[in-house]
């Protein structure tokens, strides 16, 4: 299996759970809560993970996050849950009417909403069950779907929780380490929020 480059790879991780240990580079930001450094592989596989969050969108920035998720995976024996975060239908409904005022001419009605929803959850189904299949190729051997309705960076943090997972993988447009004005507002709310390790990737040109 061919690993992922560990450059431009940040980790974050709550100010009790110290995951920086034996990494090549570390800096605290005391502000943030927060560790970034660059790992590799050998440091990652010693952290005996046993339930990956990967989250995906279905865009070719989320789906660089695949490729780590699928080493730290395999190294560890551990079990991954892709997430797929899709709008419920009160959400569409609130889009395209202005709070206060009865549903506009043309606006979508509930069953549209409805509909729409349903697209999305067959949609997601069919990506992920794509992705399930690449990372049973690459070795791991448990990977289990979750597809949810919501907003996602509480989304993300509520199945981090709720499905026992010690790891959310995840990509970012961060340009530099983990300032919030660069890091991507569901990255930023997921490091803030969530109780277990965090593991940002950003493309490697950034």
């Amino acid at each position: 299996m061919a690993f992922p480059d560990w450059a431009g790879v940040g980790i974050a991780a709550s100010y009790q759970r110290s995951f920086a240990q034996g990494a090549g580079v570390t800096r605290y930001r005391n502000e943030e809560a927060a560790y970034s450094a660059n790992i590799n592989s050998s440091w990652v596989g010693g952290l005996m993970y046993k339930k990956v969050l990967l989250t995906l969108d279905g865009s070719d920035l989320s789906a660089l996050a695949i490729p780590h998720a699928a080493q730290i995976a395999s190294t560890a024996g551990a079990s991954v849950v892709l997430l797929r975060i899709i709008d419920s239908v009160g959400h569409i409904i609130a889009q395209t009417t202005p709070a206060g005022f009865e549903p506009m001419p043309g606006a979508v009605t509930a069953e549209l909403a409805q509909e729409a929803v349903a697209g999305q959850r067959a949609a997601a189904e069919r990506d992920l069950t794509v992705v399930a299949q690449q990372l049973n190729a690459q070795g791991v051997s448990k990977v289990d779907l979750e597809i949810v309705e919501g907003v996602p960076g509480d989304a993300v943090v509520d199945a981090a929780e709720r499905l026992g997972c010690d790891l959310v993988v995840m990509a970012t447009h961060g340009r530099s380490g983990l300032g919030r004005a660069v890091l991507g507002s569901v990255a930023d709310h997921v490091v803030r929020h969530t109780k277990c390790a965090v593991l940002l990737v950003r493309p490697s040109n950034q």
